[in-house]
């Protein structure tokens, strides 16, 4: 923002707050001085400010001090009361005015019509800045407004075309999964058809294998018979008791057959007695 040729400053008496580049440094100690000296000097905000080691100096004191220095100015964040108490006695309770809110009066009706004579052409200039600075203000918004509006309008065709792609994506799998199941059921069809017929081969190698077994249980059972009592299951060998025969063809031990009471055969239950006894070996 430019500023008018006239070193525009506001009243100290309606500063609330200098913040941290509305006073100059040097002013200060110059109202600390007259202070000391006796002397009126009210210290007042500074609508710019330079930054000089880390000091904060107005546009005469820079012109004073630093002559050939080329600094850079920053406007006052200083805050003000309602401005209107210049020629109005009614003014608001506003406190936290900035500079230009200060000077366009927006915080109250009185603020909007408070004149002074006193540097009212330095005001009128002061607020022709401020309405310029506002103007392009204005403008970089409505710049950047129409850009979004135009990021929008193009975020929109990218949303849309997204949406279709999704739905063309969306149909295509539908078709790939459709598909898939046909294969699969088509698949474990086959497979149930093969595992069938694995099964009838392997059924009949079971069942030659199981007539195999069966037969070869037979005759280890007849081989069994032929070498153990069927009562104490003892095998007939030299340490234990000779077979003995009945009539009805069955054999055990001898002592086994002695011992039983009543004499009937232990696998047809026919009768025998112990003259009836014959031993094989």
């Amino acid at each position: 923002m430019k500023s008018p040729a006239k070193l525009m400053t506001i009243h100290p008496s309606l500063v609330t707050d200098f913040g941290t580049r509305g006073k100059c440094v040097n002013c200060a100690e110059y109202e600390y001085l007259m202070k000391i000296y006796r002397y009126t000097f009210n210290l007042s905000a500074y609508e710019f400010t330079a930054d000089i080691d880390f000091k904060r100096y107005c546009r005469c004191c820079v012109s004073r001090k630093f002559p050939k220095l080329t600094v850079k100015y920053e406007k006052t964040d200083a805050k003000f009361s309602c401005p209107a108490s210049i020629s109005h006695k009614v003014v608001c309770d506003a406190k936290e005015l900035t500079y230009d809110e200060f000077y366009v009066g927006s915080c109250c009706k009185n603020a909007a019509l408070w004149t002074y004579e006193l540097g009212k052409f330095d005001r009128q200039m002061t607020l022709q800045f401020i309405y310029d600075d506002a103007r392009k203000a204005e403008d970089s918004a409505e710049r950047e407004a129409e850009n979004a509006d135009a990021k929008v309008v193009e975020a929109k065709k990218i949303l849309e075309k997204a949406e279709k792609t999704a739905a063309d994506a969306a149909t295509s799998l539908g078709e790939k999964k459709k598909w898939r199941k046909t294969v699969q059921k088509r698949a474990l069809f086959l497979a149930n058809e093969a595992m069938k017929e694995d099964n009838s081969d392997l059924a009949d190698e079971t069942d030659e294998d199981e007539m195999e077994n069966r037969k070869k249980r037979k005759i280890d059972e007849e081989e069994a018979d032929k070498l153990t009592c069927k009562i104490c299951f003892e095998k007939y060998d030299n340490e234990h008791i000779e077979a003995t025969i009945i009539p009805c063809g069955h054999k055990s031990c001898f002592q086994c057959l002695s011992s039983l009471t009543p004499k009937n055969c232990p696998t047809c239950r026919a009768r025998f007695t112990k003259r009836n006894l014959y031993k094989l070996y």
